[in-house]
Order: structure tokens, then C-alpha cells, then sequence
């Protein structure tokens, strides 16, 4: 449904300019392909997950190719963190899925491997196409101030953002980037410990 609805949405809002945040719960536990996808892959319900998560990008691009309007807008795909070893993580593992890659640690650990993610973009008008690596730490926090950057329009007064614009990164336009000092934790508890799984 949320697909439906967001590829219904985007063709009724095509002439206007839009904000779009579609948050599936593909891949997250726990995993439950549809019936379609049961048996796609071979990497067990996680990778049949997976596969339909593949599908539900592919049905927002084409909506987006049929309005003619891909071109003219920036799609970001990312996660919020690495992936899970619970049962169904395990069990992909055996049939030789990485969901991590060569990543050490899965999500709720310290380890890169739980909280570094993919971040794909397409904005064929803004000259992000054909693909680039990012070799500098960046975080889900620069996103909103270099979106304000990208769409041209004021940072709301009185904010004070955490964060650094990414924009001359994404566009591999950066000289002499700052090294610079993220730090995450994982809490997930009552009262937050100070460092608790820090990284």
C-alpha cells in the first residue's frame, strides 16, 4: 500500500514542487516478503525481502520517468543503520549473503558494519549521475542543510543545525575537506549511560 500511495501521490502533486519521504519497512525485522517475492532470491526471506524493496524503488522511479519528471528531482536512498543478525539475518548469512559487505559488526554494535550505510542519489539536473565515491565521514545530519542548499530556499531562523552542507561532496567539487569527528552510540535503554557503545 505505502508504494501505491506514493507513486498515487507523486502523480497528483507532479506540478508542483514536492517532498516525498517514503520509509518502507524493507528490510527491517521483521522480514516478510510478499507472496511474490517469497522464494526470488537466494538468500532466504531476507533476500526475498530485499528483492521487494528493489521493486518498490523500481515503481517510485518509473512514476517518476512517466510524469516526466525524473530528471527534475533528487531521490536519495538510504538506511538508518547496518544490517541485523537476528534469525532471518543468520539464516541469509548461511546461504552466503554479506548484508554489511566486508563491513566489521551489524546494527546496535560499535562496529562500522552497524551504523555505515549505502546513500545512493539521482538528480540527473543537478549533475549527480553516473556514480562517485565519498571517502569523507559524512552523516543522515548534513542531509537537511544541503537539501536548503540544493532547493534554494531559507534554513529556518532561530535553527542551529548540527551538521555541515555536503553539497560541493556530492558533486565532487570539495578541496581541502576538514577532517572531522562523528560520534554515535547505542543507547537502548531507560537511562542513557554516558559513551554506552559509543563510536
Amino acid at each position: 500500500k505505502l508504494t501505491e500511495k506514493s507513486v498515487e501521490w507523486i502523480r497528483k502533486n507532479k506540478h508542483n514542487p514536492f517532498f516525498l519521504y517514503l520509509s518502507t519497512t524493507n528490510i527491517h525485522h521483521p522480514f516478510t516478503p510478499a507472496p511474490r517475492f517469497q522464494g526470488t532470491s537466494q538468500a532466504g526471506r531476507y533476500g526475498d525481502f530485499i528483492h521487494e524493496l528493489d521493486w518498490i524503488v523500481g515503481e517510485v522511479m518509473n512514476a517518476l520517468e512517466e510524469e516526466g519528471i525524473a530528471d527534475n528531482t533528487l531521490v536519495i536512498f538510504t538506511s538508518d543503520n547496518g544490517g541485523m543478525f537476528n534469525v532471518g539475518g543468520q539464516d541469509s548469512w548461511k546461504d552466503g549473503h554479506r548484508m554489511n559487505g566486508d563491513l566489521l559488526g551489524f546494527k546496535f554494535g560499535a562496529w562500522e558494519g552497524g551504523h555505515r550505510v549505502p546513500f545512493f542519489i539521482h538528480y540527473p539536473k543537478g549533475n549527480l549521475t553516473g556514480g562517485r565515491d565519498v571517502d569523507m565521514i559524512t552523516s543522515y545530519v548534513d542531509v537537511v542543510p544541503t537539501l536548503i542548499d540544493y532547493c534554494g530556499v531559507p534554513a529556518p531562523k532561530g535553527v542551529k543545525f548540527d551538521r555541515v552542507n555536503i553539497r560541493s561532496l556530492w558533486e565532487n567539487k570539495a578541496k581541502n575537506w576538514p577532517d572531522r569527528i562523528l560520534v554515535t552510540d547505542s543507547q537502548r535503554v531507560r537511562d542513557p549511560i554516558k559513551w554506552r557503545k559509543s563510536a
